[in-house]
């Protein structure tokens, strides 16, 4: 698998070495399922066991990156509406005080 270096200089897979997905991807997450397994060749397979394992495992970090990025996507809308929100009524008080 192609991989791309991380600021540290640990490989990343080069599907999580996305500019906006980096920032998500926590000290514990790189030393914990993302950290590169050494194995020992016994024979040059996998089981399907071996595989779906991994498989599980990975998926279940991916879906709690997702997580994160959507909490975080609707903390930066709560953000933006409050935002807008606040101009809004900026910009009424001001017509207003130019009509009197």
């Amino acid at each position: 698998m192609k991989t791309a270096s991380s600021e540290d200089g640990a490989p990343i897979p080069i599907f999580l070495a996305s500019k906006n997905i980096i920032p998500y991807i926590t000290n514990e997450l790189r030393d914990g399922p993302l950290k590169p397994i050494n194995y020992t060749v016994r024979n040059a397979s996998a089981s399907k066991g071996d595989l779906r394992e991994t498989e599980l495992r990975l998926l279940k970090e991916i879906d709690s990156v997702r997580l994160e990025i959507q909490k975080s996507k609707a903390e930066t809308i709560k953000w933006v509406a409050g935002i807008i929100t606040a101009q809004t009524v900026a910009i009424i008080a001001a017509i207003i005080a130019l009509m009197k």
